[in-house]
């Protein structure tokens, strides 16, 4: 019952998409992000049975290709598709520039709590890490270019906190093995 419920969750949300513009899937984006994913971390929502399916839901529209920026998805910028040289100029202006917004969105404001998340989640052995990683594919498959910087952070952060372990793991190892 619930996997048919999530489909036709899933089938309106991409109506809802499919029918916003890039000004609206933009600050749709930022609302999912900061206001449920940033709430959970700041405990602002709690993090339990009834939020659960809240998150997943949350990461399932980030998910969605729909989510995407319809400037961003076009493909390349053509002489051939504008009547005049301005009209080309403006376009690929139009794209540079949402580009770069998108970029220092994803760098200041997406990144920052996607990693605060992660590490919650995995303090908590939380089945909804699977979702988050899930999206950050996306966020790399959708937005390579933009989250290149942000990605060197998060492995640099992964990276420690992996070595964090390790390290605190022999540390403890030693330990006992010293004492017996």
């Amino acid at each position: 019952m619930e996997s048919r419920t999530k489909k036709k969750r899933l089938q309106v949300y991409k109506f809802l998409l499919e029918h916003m513009s890039d000004e609206q899937r933009f600050n749709l984006n930022a609302k999912i992000v900061q206001d449920v994913l940033g709430g959970i971390v700041d405990s602002v929502i709690p993090f339990d049975d009834e939020s659960i399916p809240i998150v997943q839901d949350a990461f399932t529209i980030l998910c969605c290709k729909e989510m995407k920026l319809s400037t961003l998805r076009a493909s390349a910028v053509s002489a051939d598709d504008f009547q005049d040289e301005q009209e080309a100029v403006v376009a690929v202006a139009k794209k540079t520039i949402i580009s770069q917004v998108v970029k220092r969105n994803v760098i200041e404001n997406i990144v920052p709590v996607i990693i605060a998340l992660k590490h919650m989640l995995e303090k908590m052995r939380s089945p909804l890490l699977g979702d988050l990683m899930a999206f950050l594919r996306e966020l790399m498959k959708n937005y390579p270019n933009e989250v290149k910087g942000s990605v060197y952070v998060l492995l640099t952060y992964c990276l420690f906190v992996v070595l964090h372990y390790i390290l605190s793991t022999l540390h403890v190892f030693t330990i006992r093995v010293e004492c017996h």
